[in-house]
């Protein structure tokens, strides 16, 4: 008997805390309140900051397309273990479900799948784990739009810089608060965000490749007011298409799921580029 539930019920929670944890990112990074102006010294800086990051549209990227397909295997690991011929026939079915992403000229993201699972199965919730992978997927693009689709330092933000040996970029929306932690070199190490319900800080870490830093690694501690803090971390590899740097494989974990990864391969894309 195999039972999935538990194991798609982590899968939402893994994509819903990431999809949280990186649009806090997107608020904090991209929000636009009418403030006062910086200075020409914090322009100079943040366009600096912005110039040395790798940008997909900046390098003709317009739309693609691409075949999503999960480790389902490692899904199934403690199943495959205890029950063998259960676990294979689950394995088949899942693998029999093709999903594909895509990302339009709107830079809007849709994960899509078929055919479509079988709802329940004996106790196995494949349509649960089917739509909790889809999300995580969608949360993970949705964070990677935002780090590698836009510029992480928006020139209508208003912003304070700390120079304490690294610089500190500091930013206040109504009751959202965010400190961004760049080195002399303009690499982002670290980024906090506290807000009255939950505090967030993130990780990141970039290869410095000859187009820009490339965003490879992100590890984030999520704290709910009177809750205990939940870590996720995201780790990602890069293929060239006709001269772009996309996602090739990406892991995820979470702590608060231990021993169940969510990971993928991408494949197959089909690219539109900027004439």
């Amino acid at each position: 008997m195999i039972n999935l539930v538990k194991t798609s019920k982590r899968a939402y929670a893994l994509s819903a805390l990431s999809t949280i944890l990186f649009g806090l990112l997107v608020l904090t990074l991209h929000s636009t309140p009418a403030l006062s102006q910086p200075t020409i010294s914090k322009i100079d800086l943040l366009r600096k900051a912005n110039d040395a990051y790798y940008n997909l549209p900046q390098h003709g990227l317009k739309s693609f397309t691409a075949i999503v397909k999960p480790d389902w295997r490692l899904v199934l690991k403690s199943v495959l273990k205890s029950n063998p011929e259960k676990g294979e026939e689950a394995l088949r079915i899942l693998d029999s479900i093709k999903f594909t992403f895509s990302f339009d000229s709107d830079q809007e993201l849709k994960v899509e799948h078929h055919p479509e699972a079988p709802s329940i199965m004996g106790v196995v919730n494949y349509d649960a784990l089917v739509h909790g992978t889809e999300k995580t997927v969608l949360g993970f693009f949705t964070s990677f739009k935002a780090m590698m689709c836009s510029a992480p330092f928006p020139q209508s933000l208003d912003y304070d810089v700390e120079d304490s040996g690294d610089y500190i970029i500091r930013s206040e929306q109504s009751s959202v608060k965010s400190a961004v932690t760049m080195t002399k070199d303009l690499l982002i190490r670290k980024m906090v965000v506290n807000t009255p319900r939950f505090d967030a800080t993130m990780l990141p870490l970039f290869d410095k490749g000859p187009e820009g830093f490339l965003l490879n690694y992100m590890s984030a501690v999520y704290t709910v007011l009177g809750k205990d803090p939940v870590k996720v971390i995201l780790s990602f590899d890069y293929t060239t298409v006709n001269g772009l740097q996309l996602p090739s494989a990406v892991r995820t974990s979470a702590d608060s799921a231990p021993g169940q990864a969510v990971n993928w391969t991408m494949s197959d894309y089909k690219i539109t580029k900027s004439k």
